[in-house]
Formats: C-alpha cells, sequence, structure tokens
C-alpha cells in the first residue's frame, strides 16, 4: 500500500473522491439525506478548495494502482481538522483508515496545527475507536454530533517531521517499490544501491525470524535496516548482526532555520544548470559513484535544491535540501578532503538555513552518522530528535522477485 497526494490534474481522481464524500454522508448521517445535501458538482469543488497548499491536502491510500480510500484535512482557525475520510468497505479493517490518519496528521504537524480535531456522527463507532485509540477525546456534542480533539506537542510534531523526512526526500526510480503500512515505510528499487533499498522505520510482528526471513525475501539486493529505539523486537540489531549486517550509529537532528550562523567568508551558490557538471565532479570525488548519475540527478532535482560550496572559487563542497511542507530535509553534504576544516561545511549549513528561513521555513531537519556529521551539528546548535541505529546488509540477501536515504546535512 502507499499514500500519496491527490493529483490537481486529475478530474477523474476529483470526481472519485467526490463520490465518495457522499457515500461518507449517507453512511454517517442518513441515505437520502447524506445523497440530497450536496450536488456532484458541489463536491467536486470543495475537493478542488482543498488542494490549495496553503489551506488543505487530500490523501489517497492505493494499492495495485487503485484507490482503496482516502482523508481530506485542512487549517482551520483553531486546529487542523480531518473533514472527511472514506475507505472502500472491502478494505476496511485492514489498516488503510489509520495509514490515512498517520499522513493527515503529519501533514497537519508541518502546517502548525497545535490541535487536530474531526468531527464525525455519536453513532459513527468504527471512526470513534480509531480516533480515541490514537489519543483524540470528544470535546464536543452537538444534537447527534461529536468533535473529537487532541493536542500536539512540539517535540511530538518534530519527532515526526524527522522521522519521516528521508522517505519523502528518497530519490526513487521507475523502478522503485514503496511498501507502506502502520509504522512501516520500505523502499524496493531492483538492481539499485543500499540508498534506494532500504527500510526506514517498522515492526515486526509474530515471529522474529520468520519476519525477517519475509523482509529479507523482499530485496534481491543488499539495503539498509533502520531501527530506532522503540522498534521491535528490542533484539532485532542482534539478530541481524547474525544475518550479516554491519551497524552504525545515526541521530535525527533538528535547528530552527532563525538561527543565523557565520558563513566564515566562504561562498556558496545554487546548483544552476551552467553549474551541473562542476557540481557533479564534486559529489563524483566525494561519494563515488558514475559522474553520469550525478548530472543526471542535478538535472532533474525535483523538490530538492543543491548548493556548492566555493573555496577561493574553487568548487570544494555541495549539499542538498529537500522542500517539505512546514520543513526543510538537510542532506547529502560533502566537503573534499583538501578543503576541510576551513569552514565549508558550516557554509553550507548557513546558506540552507538562510534560504529556509527566507522561504517562511521555520525548521530544518537532517540525519547524520555520529561518526562524521553529528558532532560537527552538535557544535553549530542541532540538537538530537532521536538517536538510531543503521544496519546494511546481508552480504548474501536471499534470491527472490521484489514486489515491484539519503542521509546526512
Amino acid at each position: 500500500m502507499h499514500i500519496r497526494p491527490l493529483d490537481p490534474a486529475s478530474s477523474a481522481e476529483i470526481a472519485l473522491v467526490a463520490e465518495r464524500m457522499r457515500a461518507t454522508l449517507q453512511q454517517v448521517l442518513d441515505p437520502e439525506l447524506g445523497a440530497s445535501m450536496y450536488s456532484l458538482e458541489w463536491l467536486q469543488d470543495r475537493v478542488r478548495q482543498h488542494l490549495d497548499p496553503a489551506l488543505g491536502q487530500v490523501f489517497l491510500a492505493l494499492e495495485g494502482g487503485r484507490i482503496l480510500g482516502h482523508t481530506i484535512v485542512r487549517l482551520e482557525p483553531e486546529h487542523g481538522l480531518f473533514s472527511t475520510t472514506w475507505v472502500q468497505p472491502e478494505a476496511r479493517r485492514a489498516g488503510v483508515a489509520a495509514l490515512l490518519l498517520d499522513h493527515g496528521e503529519h501533514w497537519l504537524m508541518a502546517m502548525g496545527a497545535d490541535t487536530l480535531a474531526t468531527n464525525t456522527s455519536s453513532t459513527n463507532t468504527p471512526l470513534l475507536r480509531l480516533y480515541e485509540g490514537r489519543g483524540y477525546r470528544v470535546t464536543t456534542r452537538a444534537q447527534d454530533m461529536v468533535q473529537l480533539t487532541r493536542p500536539v506537542s512540539s517535540s511530538e510534531r518534530e519527532r515526526r517531521l524527522a522521522l519521516r523526512a528521508p522517505g519523502l526526500a528518497y530519490g526513487r526510480t521507475p523502478m522503485s517499490q514503496v511498501v507502506e503500512g502502520r509504522g512501516w515505510f520500505q523502499l524496493v528499487t531492483p538492481g539499485g544501491p543500499p540508498g534506494v533499498n532500504e527500510l526506514l522505520f517498522g515492526d515486526l510482528v509474530g515471529d522474529p525470524e520468520a519476519a525477517i526471513d519475509a523482509v529479507c525475501a523482499t530485496f534481491s539486493d543488499p539495503f539498509k535496516w533502520c531501527i530506532q529505539p522503540w522498534t521491535r523486537p528490542a533484539d532485532l540489531e542482534r539478530r541481524l548482526v547474525a544475518r550479516g549486517f554491519t551497524f552504525w550509529s545515526a541521530r535525527a537532528m533538528a535547528l530552527e532555520t532563525s538561527v543565523e550562523l557565520a558563513t566564515g567568508g566562504i561562498e556558496v551558490v545554487p546548483v544552476t544548470p551552467e553549474r551541473v557538471e562542476e557540481a557533479a565532479r564534486v559529489f563524483h570525488e566525494g561519494w563515488g559513484g558514475q559522474i553520469e548519475d550525478h548530472e543526471a540527478r542535478l538535472r532533474d532535482p525535483g523538490e530538492v535544491r543543491y548548493s556548492l560550496g566555493l573555496l577561493e572559487g574553487e568548487a570544494v563542497g555541495g549539499a542538498g535540501t529537500h522542500l517539505q511542507p512546514g520543513v526543510g530535509y538537510l542532506l547529502g553534504a560533502v566537503v573534499l578532503p583538501r578543503a576541510r576544516r576551513r569552514g565549508v561545511y558550516r557554509a553550507l549549513i548557513a546558506a540552507r538555513l538562510a534560504a529556509l528561513a527566507a522561504a517562511g521555513v521555520p525548521l530544518a531537519v537532517t540525519h547524520a552518522k555520529e561518526s562524521s556529521s553529528a558532532p560537527l551539528l552538535d557544535k553549530l546548535g542541532f540538537r538530537t530528535v532521536f538517536p538510531y541505529r543503521i544496519g546494511q546488509g546481508p552480504a548474501d540477501p536471499p534470491q527472490a522477485t521484489p514486489p515491484g536515504a539519503r542521509q546526512g546535512a
């Protein structure tokens, strides 16, 4: 299963969501009343209103290209609101609504909502159970309707944004497939390196060894497995080491973009089309890989903004920033060995913080290795959101037909 925003250019998707909004009204209120309350044209216009990125978002749950459900969220003066949530009857009780709720909450938190809410009928038991299981409580009653709300702390917002940032920034190929569930995010790219084959987060269910076998069988190439402090089972790392995985420590870190850092006279410039070859050489020398692959990524950067650090006019460092709702994810920083300890890394951080602040993005997050970037970020004022461990392996993964992070400030 995979969650994505509704395509604003797709009249078919807009019409489908409108039809299911009517089905929601019929189910929650009354079949006749729900069918006559609004015209389909009005409901389609209502869907379009939520496609204004400053107001709302519509998320779709898909499996095998089929849309199983949707949720609509929007910002209101008092709170972030879940307007409607619908899951096809045959797909219910399979975690679809919970996954849609995850994505809706993430977007509302990213947009600054400090209270989350939804309205429903007092007899809508399945939805009441779903929200109450996530900490929502009934705070308002009016006739047959209730409103459920829950507060959002700054620490929860920061953790949610930092946890999902790498998954949103993945450099997916046309062969990539996302496997997503409640508390689960996996990227599978046949023939790709570990950076595009990764289990970003997820608890194992049932027998641990059988569950590990099942995960490894979905990859035909070595892959990364990230383990956060809350990942279950608690001895997962030990089990993976026994299977040939090698682990290292990392941290999710964050800093407000309003913090001003001095660049120390190092010039930082954006990677324009004229600088692509120059930037590709820097990333090739620093990270390895094929220079043609670096050029292709830089020519088609998507939502990533790339920067170059210049020392006496020579490009000696580079980094990227992935723009996400409410946050900038700092990734892919590299400084060539001959230019290290001269302030280039700090300048790349400072320039990207300033650019995010100028764009109205309040927070920067990154994931950094304990052995390299994390101590440098400590000195620049970044705080640790959570530590975690990354394993890479197995050396000889099981051969199976696949079902089909970037890291560092």
